[in-house]
C-alpha cells in the first residue's frame, strides 16, 4: 500500500469534510508537488460552481493551509464566466 504525501492526505480530507458539508455542491481539488534546489512547493485548489459563499468555504478550508505552499479558491457563477478567485493566507 502506498503512502500519501501530506498534500494528498490533506487533499482528501478537505475533499470529505467539503462533501459532507455542502453535499448538494461538487467540488473539484486538484494538488500539486513540486522540489526545486530553492525549496518545495505545493498547492491544493478548490473549484466549485455556484453553492457556499467565500467565507462558507474559507471555514473549512483554512484548517488545510499549513500544510501546503498556497491554497486557492476559484467560485464559478451561472452568468456568463463570471469567476471570484481568491488565496486563503
Amino acid at each position: 500500500m502506498e503512502t500519501l504525501s501530506i498534500v494528498d492526505q490533506a487533499k482528501e480530507n478537505l475533499e470529505k469534510e467539503l462533501r459532507e458539508t455542502f453535499p448538494d455542491t461538487r467540488f473539484f481539488i486538484t494538488s500539486y508537488e513540486k522540489s526545486y534546489k530553492e525549496g518545495d512547493i505545493s498547492s491544493l485548489d478548490i473549484c466549485w460552481h455556484v453553492g457556499p459563499a467565500r467565507k462558507e468555504i474559507d471555514l473549512i478550508a483554512k484548517k488545510y493551509r499549513s500544510e501546503v505552499t498556497f491554497l486557492q479558491c476559484f467560485r464559478f457563477f451561472s452568468e456568463g464566466n463570471e469567476t471570484n478567485t481568491w488565496v486563503i493566507a
